[in-house]
């Protein structure tokens, strides 16, 4: 009951002063206070609002934050985040304003390489981790989600701790060259299966050249599967 009366009190000598995200009251420094009044203003889901101080109003130091420090709002521009702000506060006790400058940064977690990834290779678990970095810095097509990432190889190469974007990478193969395949010749009424060796890789859908194993003839087919591959006869001579 005598916090509550206190707390009554406290609004009575300090109308119009809000007890919410803004104030200082349980914050413990200036970068503490900024990130928790962009995550009050500025809230989305999927990351975490983080501050840096660039400047502090004069003769401002930390002692004047234990409780008595409230951001009212942008001082300079449009109020919409960016990575420089400029914040409007206000000392709860003197009423004594000043301008705290910022860095502003929403964090968010991206896939980043543990290592220099080649081209051409299969990216596994152990070429990625997640990491935060800043949203308003990552590529348009960074990726977000795991599932994004499997099945995938390198496009381009990619250096240690750089962020993994889309554009990166490509979708393995179905079928990889060299690959021993299972071919279905269908034509005049009549399947024959027979073994053959891919000469190239290849996609579900899109043809590839391929080897018969018996004859060494080279034929054109469709890729059906991981392990085999279609060919339609047309019956035309």
């Amino acid at each position: 009951m005598q916090n509550v009366f206190w707390m009554c009190l406290s609004l009575i000598i300090f109308p119009g002063i809000s007890a919410g995200p803004a104030s200082a009251s349980e914050i413990g420094s200036w970068e503490e206070l900024a990130a928790q009044w962009l995550d009050a203003t500025y809230h989305q889901p999927g990351g975490r609002w983080a501050a840096s101080v660039l400047a502090v109003p004069p003769g401002w130091n930390s002692e004047a934050l234990r409780g008595r420090v409230v951001i009212t709002g942008v001082a300079q521009g449009a109020a919409k985040a960016k990575r420089i702000m400029a914040l409007s506060v206000q000392h709860r006790v003197s009423g004594a304003q000043g301008i705290l400058k910022i860095h502003a940064a929403f964090l968010c977690p991206v896939p980043v390489a543990n290592h220099l990834l080649t081209r051409g290779q299969a990216l596994t678990a152990a070429d990625w981790r997640w990491e935060e970095r800043d949203q308003t810095v990552l590529p348009n097509d960074t990726l977000r989600l795991e599932k994004d990432l499997e099945h995938k190889r390198i496009k381009k190469y990619l250096c240690t701790n750089e962020v993994i974007s889309a554009h990166a990478l490509e979708a393995e193969p179905d079928i990889p060259k060299g690959r021993q395949i299972s071919l279905r010749v269908q034509g005049r009424g009549v399947v024959i299966n027979a073994d053959a060796e891919a000469l190239e890789e290849g996609y579900i859908g899109r043809g590839i050249k391929v080897r018969l194993t018996a004859s060494g003839k080279i034929l054109t087919a469709s890729v059906a599967g991981p392990e085999a591959a279609e060919l339609v006869l047309t019956g035309r001579r």
